[in-house]
């Protein structure tokens, strides 16, 4: 029997990524309130007790110099990724001490940190991390960014989708083991926007 595209309907994959619609957040017509529990009912079925704690969480939507972008189904959250920029997250050496003094990070102006990308579960698989992804980077672009870094592990092929995804834009690459967190070996990558 054909599939569904062999007989020209769309694929579930297809018929899930056109219903879905990707906003960049506003807290003035979004409070956080509003999306908490969508967001951290991602964040622990995508990343379990690794994931970030709601007070990280709230920060990073509603921090006037963080970028968080969302991904809807109707009404519902289904996936988000937000940034914040260096000179924010490398400013705090009692987190991140290790990777200033051990991994040479520095921070820079015109560059921000993507700190989480989750997508539900259920919608793994429906290409929505691409366009979210790309709606972030322009976002990014206004604000007169010209640089993305990011750290993936490299279990579950996350480090690996970066480096397909960003080729000819990885201006640094650089694999490492985390010491303080249990997420295994990691690459860090910073990118051109």
């Amino acid at each position: 029997m054909p599939n569904r595209s062999e007989r020209g309907m769309p694929s579930q994959e297809d018929e899930i990524r056109t219903r879905c619609t990707f906003h960049v957040y506003d807290p003035a017509t979004m409070p956080w309130e509003t999306v908490r529990d969508d967001v951290m009912g991602i964040e622990e079925a995508q990343f379990g007790e690794d994931g970030f704690w709601e007070e990280q969480l709230k920060a990073g939507f509603t921090d006037d110099e963080n970028t968080a972008v969302i991904v809807k189904d109707n009404d519902k959250i289904v996936g988000f990724t937000y940034s914040l920029p260096t000179t924010a997250v490398y400013s705090h050496p009692e987190h991140y001490a290790w990777y200033n003094e051990e991994l040479g990070r520095t921070a820079n102006e015109d560059t921000a940190y993507i700190s989480d990308i989750a997508i539900h579960p259920n919608y793994v698989g429906h290409r929505l991390a691409g366009p979210m992804s790309q709606l972030l980077e322009e976002a990014l672009r206004q604000k007169g960014y010209q640089h993305i870094e990011q750290d993936a592990m490299m279990k579950h092929g996350h480090a690996a989708n970066i480096e397909k995804n960003y080729q000819g834009r990885i201006v640094k690459q650089q694999q490492y083991f985390d010491p303080e967190e249990n997420l295994g070996e990691m690459i860090f990558f910073r990118i051109r926007l």
